[in-house]
């Protein structure tokens, strides 16, 4: 028990190292890479103020509030801006929304109107990868458009055969597809914006009747390293989703979440012994989501690891792109934080019915209405 307690300081210090870190980078770069970036950056980061307190809080604001203000001043979104800039504007709007710095003329009349004007000019698929209607009328999941290698653990180019070991190809489920699915659906129902593209509407009920298709989950000897990553960082997101970033204690929720659940805990020394700090920070943060307390000996296991790995560049490589530091980091700060549950947040009724199929999907009638 004394293992577990003796940690949490060591957690905050890397902490506060990691949020340091993240705002010196952020701070250097120039307006162009700023505003491809900064979106993300602030809708992550945000959660180490809304579920922190103490030094970490204090941290947090200062790096956050920073970028919220530099973004302000430099970043514009138009209805024509490419897509990926209008995403980065929804998640900036996210995080603004929680933080109460929405700018005045940020009123929900004219960021519906820009939003919307902008994804009717895109395809659903252009937007989170795939239009899950399709695959709800065909009761199957959307798979992959390159061919898999099951023994090099690679996605390949060509069809039919590795062109390194002469295996033959497969397609797989589209793991990383469901997980932006899953993910931008949420995001705009948070904000109140309708997800709208040219050939149709998604929300997350939409895709969440999918997610059985994806389980059994497997291990990494069956799938291969690149497979097996993008599950784990699949599960790791829906907990994320279905515990609103860390707000929800899902607890209540184990029974229905159970092959998640179980597959964290089993593979957690897996992703360890592959020397991967993201996938392990997520691991933690998806099992506090889901009640496991930090003397849980596999939440102490990851602790550690986080512990003794961390770089000068936090948990990236000297070489990494500015994505994989920022990420990096991020993932080590949710992996150590003392997150805090907001009290009385639950889980909504309409996700959980979805998750076991029961809910309509956004093409049937008031399927957006509040419940």
């Amino acid at each position: 028990q004394g293992g577990w307690k003796a940690l949490r300081s060591l957690r905050r210090d890397a902490v506060v190292r990691a949020l340091q870190y993240t705002d010196n980078i952020v701070a250097k770069l120039k307006t162009e890479k700023f505003s491809f970036h900064s979106g993300d950056i602030i809708f992550l980061y945000r959660n180490a103020i809304c579920l922190t307190k103490g030094i970490v809080r204090k941290e947090a604001e200062k790096a956050v509030l920073g970028m919220i203000d530099r973004w302000d001043k430099v970043v514009s979104i138009t209805s024509d801006s490419q897509i990926e800039y209008v995403m980065g504007y929804v998640e900036c709007l996210h995080a603004k929304q929680e933080l109460h710095k929405m700018l005045p003329i940020e009123t929900k009349s004219f960021i519906t109107k820009l939003i919307r004007k902008a994804t009717k000019q895109h395809a659903l698929e252009d937007i989170i990868r795939f239009n899950p209607h399709p695959f709800l009328e065909a009761d199957k999941v959307p798979t992959t458009p390159k061919q898999y290698c099951y023994t090099c653990g690679m996605y390949m180019e060509v069809w039919n055969e590795c062109q390194n070991c002469g295996a033959e190809l497969h397609e797989t489920p589209d793991f990383e597809g469901m997980c932006e699915a899953v993910v931008w659906t949420s995001v705009f129902e948070d904000i109140g914006v309708p997800l709208e593209a040219c050939d149709g509407m998604a929300v997350l009920v939409d895709v969440l009747p999918l997610i059985k298709h994806l389980r059994p989950y497997k291990g990494i000897s069956l799938l291969g390293r690149d497979l097996y990553r993008l599950q784990c960082y699949f599960i790791t997101h829906l907990a994320y989703i279905l515990g609103g970033w860390g707000r929800i204690n899902c607890k209540a929720q184990r029974e229905m979440l159970n092959e998640e659940i179980v597959f964290l805990l089993l593979n957690m020394d897996t992703v360890i012994r592959m020397k991967d700090p993201e996938l392990v920070g997520e691991f933690v943060q998806a099992l506090h989501i889901f009640g496991f307390h930090d003397s849980h000996p596999i939440m102490e296991r990851g602790h550690r690891f986080l512990l003794h790995s961390e770089n000068k560049t936090c948990w990236a490589g000297a070489r990494s792109t500015f994505y994989k530091r920022y990420h990096s980091a991020y993932c080590g700060i949710i992996g150590l934080s003392d997150f805090q549950f907001q009290k009385g947040r639950k889980m909504p009724q309409k996700w959980i019915d979805a998750f076991t199929s029961h809910a309509p999907s956004s093409n049937d009638e008031d399927s957006n209405e509040d419940e």
